[in-house]
């Protein structure tokens, strides 16, 4: 499994395998591809954003579903936890790269609510 890390405590990476342990370390994993929601993370917070992975545009309950995602996980980095996304879809790529210049989407929502 690769990650990289966007800032301090946020990480953008691969999709852990289910039941891989990654307590030391992450504290919270963000799944955002619908088809990777029901993986077992011992040791870890997760929390499910499920989004499509097609290149249609985001429908306006995935894009509340992100934000209200990023509101949590901006939430979580507030009170000093290392947090893992997994890489989102490219529509929402897309639109963050619209609207906001990044090429990480959760970095980008995540630092728009911890902003906030």
């Amino acid at each position: 499994m690769g990650y990289s890390y966007v800032s301090r405590s946020l990480a953008q990476g691969s999709v852990p395998q289910n039941g891989t342990p990654l307590g030391r370390e992450f504290d919270v994993v963000v799944l955002c591809a619908r088809e990777h929601q029901r993986i077992h993370l011992p040791g870890v917070e997760v929390i499910n954003c499920p989004l499509d992975d097609s290149l249609h545009p985001p429908t306006a309950e995935e894009i509340t579903t992100a934000w209200a995602t990023a509101r949590r996980v901006a939430r979580r980095l507030k009170s000093g936890k290392r947090v893992l996304a997994n890489d989102p879809h490219e529509v929402l790529v897309a639109e963050c790269e619209r609207s906001r210049g990044s090429h990480h989407a959760h970095r980008v929502l995540s630092t728009h609510a911890l902003e906030r």
